[in-house]
């Protein structure tokens, strides 16, 4: 973590400022621009015997972590940026298993500039950000897993105010976000085992032949 001349750097959008931290902490944020200025506590690259398998940059596709490991469904791409994760843990949860992930903080994502405001797409799922600091809770099922966590929107400006400004548009000012059933919301079934009448009907003749072979011993 490093110092920066201001708060929220716009160029990266990366800085922790975006949280809407008023003290010296707003200043800070990661220092490697390989990193996208994003605060990770992982190393920028990833090897496998001296072979370079990815990066962290978020503007780079390929670094769109496997899907088996990508537990905060982030998407990489040229219209990326990293974004902070709220206070709460990611969850990974199946009908036999939940993983709880620690090393979060800040994921990257996909984003559109829209009607006046931050659109942040996860999993597929395109999110509208009414605020700066706007907690985006997800819940999300990908092949048959829940995964459960929190995206923080920045000031619409930081990321929009440019692009809106071309386009003779603006982002419009903060208002109350949509009721939380409007936003994605999957919910995971497991369905308990179901006997049929003939699975019954067998288990009840073999518990009664069993019974005999007791009388008759």
């Amino acid at each position: 973590m490093v110092e920066g001349a201001k708060p929220g750097v716009r160029s990266s959008g990366n800085w922790l400022g975006r949280r809407g931290w008023s003290g010296e902490e707003a200043y800070y944020g990661g220092s490697v621009s390989l990193a996208d200025y994003c605060p990770y506590l992982q190393e920028f690259t990833w090897r496998h015997k001296s072979v370079l398998v990815r990066g962290s940059r978020c503007s780079y596709e390929e670094n769109t972590p496997k899907t088996d490991v990508n537990f905060a469904l982030e998407n990489y791409g040229a219209h990326s940026k990293c974004f902070d994760h709220s206070d709460r843990v990611w969850e990974q949860k199946s009908c036999r298993q939940i993983r709880e992930w620690q090393h979060w903080g800040s994921g990257c994502y996909k984003y559109k500039c829209e009607a006046g405001r931050l659109h942040i797409v996860v999993g597929n799922y395109s999110y509208t950000c009414f605020h700066a600091s706007q907690v985006l809770q997800i819940r999300i099922i990908k092949r048959g897993w829940l995964h459960k966590g929190g995206v923080v929107c920045p000031p619409c400006r930081e990321l929009c105010g440019e692009e809106f400004a071309s386009r003779n548009e603006y982002c419009k000012g903060g208002e109350e976000p949509l009721p939380p059933n409007l936003y994605p919301n999957d919910v995971l079934t497991c369905s308990a085992v179901k006997l049929t009448v003939p699975a019954i009907l067998i288990a009840a003749i073999l518990l009664l032949l069993h019974k005999i072979n007791g009388v008759q011993n």
